[in-house]
């Protein structure tokens, strides 16, 4: 069997340094998750499908059969594409940069608080807010704004707290280390 390398936060696992027993516990439960969690999340009420449903019939809700029915053909879909190879296989966003990804949480937490403020949330989409003085803005203006006049502050906010973020986790190491060291030493 070829060996694969899964990374999960800060650690690398190759199944070649498995057991068989925990090998086959984890492709069990990856595939129990695959096949009952991520396809039952299809037909749930917050789902597309079971909107589109709704929408279909009247806004009533799909009786339990029709919602079995749809989940059993999710599944069969899924169960064709593992076995046709097609999970994985498919493009992959590039790494979104950590720093990035906060200065965007920032600039949204900005806005919002900004506009809860003055009584509005912020626009979905392209939809447009309209302003008491008749300028009008979608979300993504609001935050090329605020990035214009604020975004070297927002990203030194965000730098720092990835900072703060990794010396956490590096000190989390450090003491798990020196923890399992000093069992070493104990002779446990």
């Amino acid at each position: 069997m070829k060996t694969v390398e899964v990374t999960y936060g800060d650690f690398v696992i190759a199944t070649d340094k498995l057991s068989d027993t925990n090998l086959a516990a984890i492709v069990r439960r990856g595939v129990a998750h695959y096949l009952g969690n991520e396809q039952a999340s299809k037909t749930a009420p917050t789902s597309k499908w079971y909107k589109d449903w709704q929408e279909a019939h009247n806004g009533t809700s799909p009786d339990e059969d029709t919602i079995a029915a749809q989940k059993a053909a999710d599944q069969k879909a899924a169960y064709d594409r593992l076995l046709n190879g097609e999970i994985g296989s498919g493009p992959r966003a590039a790494p979104v940069d950590p720093v990035e990804k906060i200065l965007e949480r920032l600039v949204l937490a900005e806005i919002k608080t900004k506009l809860a403020a003055i009584g509005l949330k912020p626009p979905k989409g392209d939809a447009v807010i309209t302003f008491k003085d008749g300028s009008t803005r979608t979300i993504d203006q609001m935050r090329e704004n605020v990035l214009a006049r604020d975004g070297d502050r927002l990203r030194k906010m965000a730098a720092k707290q990835v900072a703060d973020a990794k010396r956490e986790s590096d000190r989390a190491k450090a003491a798990a280390e020196a923890a399992m060291s000093g069992a070493g030493d104990l002779g446990l």
